[in-house]
């Protein structure tokens, strides 16, 4: 199977990882979101943007080039754990179990992901 580099998928199974230094086993839920990396030897990158990741299965392949959808969605995922990317966009709590406010904020965040996605492309990527 081939692969773009930023390309964003989902777990179709629980899989269980070992953490780098201590070993310890962290479970993955079936449906997480898993991005392929850019490393020299390539990775997946779990979706909760928290270090996890795992080398790329051996039937795999990278192909040439950068998926900007799923590199613009992993900056999206990345910067909302470090700034209040959700509230920007008018995303306020209180207001998620109103349908309007919800489709109103996945507008947004559509909008938000596709303009990051424009200007990866503008950068040649």
């Amino acid at each position: 199977m081939k692969y773009k580099k930023g390309q964003c998928l989902r777990t179709t199974e629980d899989i269980e990882l070992r953490t780098m230094i201590c070993e310890k086993p962290v479970k993955v839920k079936k449906g997480t979101l898993v991005y392929i990396g850019c490393e020299k030897t390539p990775f997946v990158h779990f979706g909760n943007v928290n270090g996890k990741m795992m080398s790329l299965w051996k039937n795999a392949e990278l192909e040439e080039g950068f998926d900007t959808e799923g590199i613009a969605r992993w900056l999206y995922e990345y910067l909302r754990v470090h700034f209040e990317i959700d509230e920007i966009l008018g995303w306020y709590h209180g207001i998620k179990e109103d349908p309007e406010d919800l489709e109103t904020f996945e507008e947004e965040k559509k909008r938000f992901l596709d303009e990051i996605s424009y200007a990866l492309d503008d950068l040649g990527l």
